[in-house]
């Protein structure tokens, strides 16, 4: 799965085992070269992306059920990629990712770029290319995963002190970023989460 700019629920017909892996933001790109822009808001075949011989240790990690083995196997396909590249992309925009997220997307573009030493446009052509997303729209994610934390840690937190602790321009814009991304109201998504916990926990 690439980057994911809007909600998506997804539905499993069966019982099944799910194993993720997180890459840093322009992970993928140094890993296997691949515009990102290609798996924006879509998932793609993890072994359409290997040679035949890496395909093989596909099999290994599927023929067994120890999570410890799959993890083993997993490394060893990621560091014979690794070890593959002759030449890895310089890491600025891997650096101004880290930055972004830091900040919590409070930094701006143009911030941004003057601290990588790249030009507005560059920034955002190679962003786009090795994240898969304009660094605006990374940074607004940012934010809205720094809202879902700061939920978390402190719920009586009102939604106006929220929006300014975040750097949002009033509330309102505030609750318009958080619904495209999140797909709910902040109050919808706290009062969903509460009751998840009160099934779950029965408090």
């Amino acid at each position: 799965m690439g980057q994911i700019t809007s909600p998506v629920i997804v539905c499993y017909g069966k019982k099944i085992k799910i194993l993720v892996i997180h890459f840093h933001a322009s992970g993928m790109f140094r890993l296997f070269g691949i515009p990102m822009q290609q798996f924006t808001n879509r998932g793609m075949d993890f072994e359409s992306l290997l040679n035949p011989e890496d395909r093989k240790l596909v099999d290994h990690i599927f023929d067994t059920n120890l999570l410890e083995n799959q993890m083993g196997w997993i490394e060893i396909l990621l560091q014979k990629r690794l070890a593959s590249i002759k030449q890895t992309p310089p890491a600025y925009i891997q650096i101004a990712s880290q930055f972004v997220l830091y900040t919590h997307g409070k930094m701006k573009v143009q911030e941004l770029a003057y601290k990588i030493n790249m030009s507005e446009r560059t920034l955002q052509r190679h962003f786009s290319q090795q994240v898969g997303i304009k660094p605006k729209t990374f940074a607004g994610i940012a934010r809205i995963k720094r809202t879902m934390q700061l939920i978390e840690q402190k719920p009586k937190l009102n939604w106006k002190d929220l929006a300014y602790t975040l750097d949002y321009t009033d509330q309102s814009h505030f609750i318009h970023e958080f619904k495209k991304f999140a797909g709910k109201t902040p109050s919808e998504y706290y009062r969903d989460r509460r009751d998840f916990e009160h099934i779950l926990y029965g408090q």
